[in-house]
């Protein structure tokens, strides 16, 4: 008789365990991770630098307009860099390699000078008392930038 009722307290604690795992694992489901989302970054910037309606439509305008040249030169440097490592797949050859290195520097230097661009445009929306939380501004958004928020790995174990 003890063996059957122990044989029932552990079908009822295994059973309670289960079901307390399956209701973690679908009610608990974890949201999308933090990570430097565009559109949290647009919500964060305005109320970084206090912006009214104004400035943040015009913010939000040239951060548009930003995005779409970043994305465009984006492009134009993935079908650049694959015409450059091509000769590695198909037939050796030193086929103006030097032109396409030139071609990937100038796409980065615009990038440089559009990201330059839209920062001083976005300097430029704010009045004298917003000027103070351009810095937090830029430290963020240069950390975003620069994926100085990224966790470092660690160093080699000997």
């Amino acid at each position: 008789m003890k063996t059957a009722q122990f044989y029932k307290y552990a079908t009822w604690l295994l059973l309670s365990l289960n079901l307390l795992l399956i209701g973690f694992f679908f009610l608990g489901r974890p949201g999308p991770p933090n990570g430097p989302n565009r559109q949290n970054f647009r919500d964060e910037v305005v109320n970084v630098l206090k912006l009214n309606g104004e400035q943040e439509a015009a913010f939000v305008e040239s951060a548009m307009r930003h995005s779409e040249a970043m994305n465009k030169f984006g492009d134009e440097e993935n079908s650049i860099l694959k015409n450059y490592f091509k000769p590695l797949l198909d037939n050796p050859q030193s086929e103006a390699s030097d032109s396409l290195m030139v071609e990937i520097l100038e796409i980065e230097r615009a990038k440089i000078e559009g990201t330059f661009q839209h920062f001083s445009e976005v300097k430029g929306l704010l009045d004298d008392t917003q000027g103070a939380n351009f810095d937090k501004f830029m430290r963020r958004a240069l950390g975003i930038l620069l994926l100085e928020q990224q966790q470092k790995a660690p160093p080699p174990k000997d």
